[in-house]
């Protein structure tokens, strides 16, 4: 399942989502809000400054841990919430893959010359996704 950061302020309900690289931004914007300056949040969070202004900053994708130490003591939490159910992320990958090897095995055979149809190699391709999701779940994914 396909997952995208979330943080919400523990107090108040109301949730930001943000990608990766804004993370950063967020937790600083609520780090000036309350007037906390870097080096008590390290301290608070128990970890180095330089740590905690590389988080700030964005300037590196820090681990979980380091990010949910920071904003625990912001009053933040940081969560995962699924983006697409299941199913569907699991035949756009099969329907992803199917054109991939479609494409490989039309490529190998010099059939790109020869003008396939299109409404042929759509048919495959829906073959190949039906087979993907119908074998063991490791082939779609490797």
């Amino acid at each position: 399942m396909a997952f995208i950061p979330t943080i919400r302020t523990i107090r108040k309900e109301r949730s930001v989502t943000v990608s990766p690289n804004n993370i950063g931004r967020v937790l600083d914007a609520r780090r000036r809000a309350l007037g906390i300056s870097v080096r008590i949040l390290a301290q608070r969070s128990g970890l180095g400054q330089a740590t905690v202004q590389r988080v700030l900053a964005g300037t590196v994708r820090e681990r979980m841990g380091t990010v949910c130490a920071i904003a625990s003591q912001l009053g933040m939490v940081v969560e995962l919430r699924p983006i697409r159910d299941v199913n569907s992320l699991r035949r756009q990958t099969a329907r992803q893959k199917a054109r991939g090897i479609v494409s490989r095995v039309q490529g190998n055979f010099a059939l790109e010359g020869q003008g396939v149809p299109e409404r042929a190699r759509r048919r495959v391709e829906t073959l190949v996704a039906r087979r993907l999701l119908s074998g063991p779940k490791i082939r779609l994914w490797s």
